[in-house]
């Protein structure tokens, strides 16, 4: 019995042992998955504050009366108002600007998220009425983090709607065509300053 009783005491301890390393790991994936998006955000502040500051306006974290969470990031200027969603997955990212949900490959597994333009297109709209500016003033752009290979339909980085960190500022240099006065851009990065 003493030999039995050992063994079941083994099981429980293994049991805890176990629920312990389990409660471990999952907790590390959290703060890992923290890290990274905070890493992540903090790159690309990083990269927008590149820009040219007398012409380039970047305010992060922005809120907005009718949209449910914060914009990532806002870069104001006379050539629009351009609103960047941060995407931090790795992988191949495929997808097209028709698709309802976009695939992410790893090497372990295939996921999928909505189509990021789509769920933009309600955003910016939402933020070019409460801006009161025309939403054509407004220019969506998603930002994947650089270690995501990007298989996308080729007109969305043409068309300067879907970009790597390192090519966000490319992306939003290559608008030329001044669509806000300088006054409405002063007005407006007040305005949202105090909403970050």
């Amino acid at each position: 019995m003493i030999g039995s009783k050992g063994i079941i005491l083994g099981t429980k301890l293994f049991g805890l042992e176990g629920f312990l390393i389990i409660a471990l790991i999952v907790g590390l994936s959290g703060l890992f998955s923290i890290l990274r998006k905070k890493v992540s955000r903090s790159y690309l502040e990083g990269q927008l504050n590149q820009l040219d500051k007398n012409i380039y306006h970047q305010i992060s974290n922005v809120s907005f009366e009718h949209l449910d969470q914060k914009v990532d990031h806002l870069v104001l200027s006379i050539y629009g108002i351009f609103v960047i969603k941060r995407e931090n997955y790795n992988g191949l990212i495929h997808g097209s600007e028709n698709d309802d949900d976009w695939t992410v490959q790893t090497k372990k597994q295939i996921t999928t998220l909505k189509n990021p333009i789509k769920t933009m297109e309600t955003t910016t709209q939402a933020i070019a009425k409460e801006l009161k500016v025309k939403e054509k003033s407004v220019y969506p752009i998603i930002a994947f983090s650089n270690s995501a290979q990007l298989e996308i339909d080729n007109k969305l980085i043409k068309g300067h709607r879907v970009s790597n960190y390192d090519e966000i500022n490319q992306t939003i240099k290559s608008y030329t065509t001044p669509q806000l006065s300088k006054d409405k851009i002063t007005e407006l990065t007040t305005l949202l300053t105090d909403k970050a």
